[in-house]
């Protein structure tokens, strides 16, 4: 790697050649992101398995819809894909098949790889979404200091009276 990136000049269409480096980085540093939103996650709840709730809404989408996962499916998933590792697919399928959770729920133990990707991927998505909505409410908590009311004009000041 370093007599690559010494002398990478040297190759034709090298421009290329980086980009593509540089979108692989993108997608590992993205793959990290989503990992320790759901470590996250899943170490601010104490019995995760049992009483990890996500919010659906934060997407802007109308809650569940019609999926056919249940919130004891999409928990269950949260908790094997934090335990696996993002992106360790095959692992979580073969951890899903084996889990005694699952023992008698066919739907979850006959989903592909590709089904459970996008699946834990969406919520995966919706967690960092949730994680990200409540930092800015602390920041917004933390900048508004105690006693203060804005009064209703807006921004904390108060108005002139004339």
């Amino acid at each position: 790697a370093t007599i690559f990136f010494k002398n990478y000049t040297q190759i034709k269409d090298w421009q290329k050649l980086m980009r593509r480096i540089e979108a692989g980085e993108q997608r590992i540093l993205r793959r990290r992101e989503l990992d320790a939103a759901l470590k996250k996650k899943v170490a601010a709840c104490p019995s995760a398995i049992t009483t990890l709730t996500i919010d659906y809404k934060c997407l802007g989408g109308e809650g569940r819809g019609k999926t056919p996962f249940t919130v004891d499916n999409d928990r269950h998933l949260v908790c094997l894909a934090c335990q696996c590792g993002y992106g360790q697919w095959e692992e979580l399928q073969g951890e899903v098949r084996t889990s005694w959770l699952f023992k008698f729920d066919w739907f979850m133990k006959t989903r592909t790889e590709v089904e459970l990707a996008k699946r834990v991927e969406y919520l995966a998505k919706l967690v960092e979404k949730e994680l990200a909505d409540e930092a800015e409410a602390a920041r917004r908590a933390k900048r508004k200091r105690p006693g203060e009311d804005d009064g209703g004009n807006g921004g904390g000041k108060k108005r002139k009276e004339s």
